[in-house]
């Protein structure tokens, strides 16, 4: 299993509406219909007004790169431009303990 988790910053008083932006733009459940996808999410964290976290597990590495090529994302990468929102993602090999 391949997770990502990735952060990135956005100015607290544009959160709310950066999150509405990602909503709407449908990427997050067409990402989850993609081939390969175990779950994939948008979060805002609870303590930091600024912090942004997206969490991804994937089958393996195929449907990750796949999903870097799917229609969806593009959406979520011009939401991210318009907002200057910029994703540190780290890749991890992971396999579960039970």
């Amino acid at each position: 299993m391949v997770v990502i988790i990735s952060t990135a910053t956005v100015a607290p008083e544009r959160r709310q509406a950066y999150l509405d932006a990602v909503k709407a733009c449908g990427a997050v459940p067409a990402t989850k219909e993609e081939p390969g996808c175990i779950s994939y999410d948008v979060f805002a964290a609870a303590a930091n007004d600024d912090l942004l976290c997206i969490v991804e597990r994937w089958d393996g590495f195929p449907a990750m790169q796949g999903h870097m090529k799917a229609p969806n994302i593009g959406k979520l990468m011009a939401v991210n431009k318009e907002f200057g929102v910029n994703y540190d993602a780290k890749v991890y090999n992971a396999n579960p303990m039970g």
